[in-house]
């Protein structure tokens, strides 16, 4: 009897451990004393502020001349939204933002790499709903690519910070809500020379 009142016990403290509270949230601030294309924003902010990325480039281009790409950045939303340029196109090339391989190796970045601290105003982008914002960037400013049948490009995909509230403009660097976008990389050959009229060449659609 003595040792059926034991399990018993035993029992009701190990059910009682188990019994956490549902709504209780833990949450990690990250060292924004690190550097921070290594650090994760505060939190992630979900699929409710919807973008997309698109690149386009040329078919081909001339080994050693400019290798100048687009990058577009849709809003699929109906509201409003401010994204952080940091670490994207829409703010040239930066930083380690792009994964590029030809013919299967990867090619390092070379570029320069810009210090951070909190950003401001103009450190952000309108994108009015349902809308687009778009720039061009030289690849070459950054990587090396050399002769190839085949180079691919794609974004790394991350946004660091997005709002849709414009009266919380700017958010420190300790406040910002990132999330990761998709979209499709871009493929094209660079040559020797180009067959296109005057050495150019066409442009993917």
């Amino acid at each position: 009897m003595k040792n059926l009142m034991i399990i018993g016990l035993l029992t009701l403290i190990v059910s009682m451990s188990g019994c956490a509270d549902p709504n209780l949230t833990v949450t990690q601030t990250p060292d924004m004393t690190k550097n921070p294309e290594n650090v994760t924003p505060t939190s992630t902010v979900t699929q409710t502020h919807s973008l997309k990325y698109q690149l386009n480039a040329n078919n081909s281009y001339i080994v050693g001349k400019p290798i100048t790409i687009n990058f577009t950045l849709e809003n699929l939303q109906d509201e409003n939204l401010w994204i952080l340029k940091w670490y994207t196109p829409l703010e040239g090339i930066r930083g380690e933002i792009f994964q590029v391989k030809c013919d299967g190796k990867e090619i390092p970045y070379e570029g320069m790499m810009a210090k951070r601290g909190n950003p401001d105003r103009d450190s952000y982008i309108h994108i009015v709903p349902r809308g687009s914002v778009s720039e061009e960037v030289d690849l070459s400013s950054g990587y090396n690519l050399p002769i190839s049948e085949d180079c691919q490009v794609d974004f790394k995909g991350r946004i660091y910070d997005i709002l849709s509230d414009e009266g919380k403009l700017p958010r420190r660097s300790d406040e910002h809500q990132g999330m990761d976008i998709t979209g499709k990389f871009v493929a094209f050959r660079v040559v020797g020379s180009c067959d296109g009229p005057a050495g150019s060449c066409e442009t993917n659609s």
